[in-house]
This record gives C-alpha cells, sequence and structure tokens, in this order.
C-alpha cells in the first residue's frame, strides 16, 4: 500500500471513530454554540473580542473538515500517481 493510501485508510478510520465524533458533534459544537449565544447577549464587547470570538467559532467549524480536506488532497495525488503508472505502462511516459 502507498503512503497516500495509508493516510487516506487512516485518516477515514479518525473521521468514523467514535473520538472524532464526539469531538465533532459534541465538544466543538457546543462551544461554537455557546460562543454564538455569548456574542448575541446585550453584554458590551470590544470589537477585538468579537473578532476574535467571530474567528474561533470560524476555526471550530474549519477544524471538523480537516480529515475530509485531506483525504481530497490524497485521493487526488493517488489519481495521478495511478494515471502515470498507466501512462508508463502503455508506454506514453
Amino acid at each position: 500500500m502507498s503512503e497516500a493510501k495509508h493516510i487516506i485508510d487512516i485518516l477515514t478510520k479518525l473521521k468514523e471513530s467514535e473520538g472524532w465524533k464526539y469531538l465533532t458533534d459534541t465538544i466543538l459544537k457546543e462551544d461554537i454554540l455557546k460562543a454564538a449565544l455569548d456574542m448575541a447577549k446585550n453584554d458590551p464587547m470590544s470589537s477585538d473580542e468579537f473578532n476574535f470570538r467571530r474567528g474561533s467559532m470560524f476555526a471550530s467549524n474549519s477544524f471538523t473538515g480537516i480529515p475530509d480536506k485531506i483525504i481530497s488532497q490524497y485521493e487526488a495525488q493517488v489519481n495521478w500517481d495511478e494515471s502515470l503508472e498507466a501512462a508508463k505502462e502503455k508506454g506514453e511516459g
């Protein structure tokens, strides 16, 4: 198994694991919701604090998509490698 296929395999297993599901579906979503509710309150908040909370919500949400993003990159690499190998076998490379 190539390194790229191995990475796809381990990231797929990570994504499907109970720990990842708990982290993303429970912990991060609760943190995002809490930050959003805190921002919705009428308590005084500096623009820096508001932007920080907005950024942390965006980062948390982006974090949940990291495995999919990396898997897509490695799948593209595997497809590229396979097409090069096929071209070599046909004598085109």
